[in-house]
């Protein structure tokens, strides 16, 4: 999932976002199923998850976390309460395959980061599934790798306007809209009729589901994170 890392970059206040779904006539099946549904090694605490057998609503959200700050959490909690998702898979890439990153900090420093961003949030989960495979992490992998472990699942696969406007030059798209329902939210008043746009793009040429969520943003990312602690702010 190192194709993304999602920042957020506005100033309004935080409210309930509105939606605007394009979706394709006849929705696209799933591979078939397979034997085993839960691997403890994954999450930290997805077991809990569909115990019921009824398919649990799985947000996605995959980046490098260089730091994670607020604004991730502040748009990850918003979707989730917009689209009533039970649970939000934090997954931070090992390798991003389409980002030059010298100064990255370590594998093991940002998953022990957002170690600590997910404490006191039981809905959000933190996964290990990019950290523990070899080679550049790329969302279409993750995304057949967590299909074979929770077949009944459905995903929603969350991401910024940038991200979402170049989606369709990623490693295999196809197989990231086939499994994933792909969620994103402007950065911009501007913004929305541009993915808009695009979500009917995407929607004609892979048969893709898309959600395009209003959500506000808040003025942080991990840039300006990393340039304040660079000069010693708070």
């Amino acid at each position: 999932m190192g194709e993304e890392a999602l920042a957020s970059e506005s100033s309004a206040p935080a409210s309930r976002p509105s939606r605007c779904e394009v979706q394709p006539a006849q929705a696209v099946s799933r591979p078939g199923e397979v034997a085993s549904r839960r691997s403890p090694i994954v999450s930290e605490g997805l077991d809990n998850l569909g115990a019921d057998g009824a398919p649990a609503r799985l947000g996605i959200m995959g980046g490098t976390f260089d730091p994670i700050h607020n604004g991730h959490l502040h748009i990850v909690e918003e979707f989730r309460r917009g689209l009533g998702l039970d649970r939000v898979l934090l997954i931070p890439t090992r390798v991003p395959p389409h980002k030059a990153a010298p100064d990255l900090a370590s594998a093991g420093e940002r998953f022990a980061m957002c170690r600590l961003a997910a404490q006191g949030k039981p809905w959000l989960e933190l996964s290990d599934i990019e950290m523990r495979r070899e080679g550049k992490s790329y969302t279409a992998e993750t995304l057949e790798e967590l299909s074979a472990l929770y077949p009944q699942d459905q995903f929603y696969l969350l991401m910024g306007e940038d991200m979402f406007l170049t989606l369709g030059r990623w490693y295999r798209p196809e197989t990231i809209f086939s499994l994933a329902s792909v969620c994103t939210t402007p950065r911009s008043p501007d913004g929305l009729d541009a993915l808009r746009q695009k979500a009917l793009e995407y929607t004609g040429q892979f048969q893709a589901r898309c959600f395009l969520e209003h959500i506000p943003y808040l003025p942080i990312s991990s840039t300006q994170v990393r340039q304040a602690v660079a000069r010693g702010a708070d």
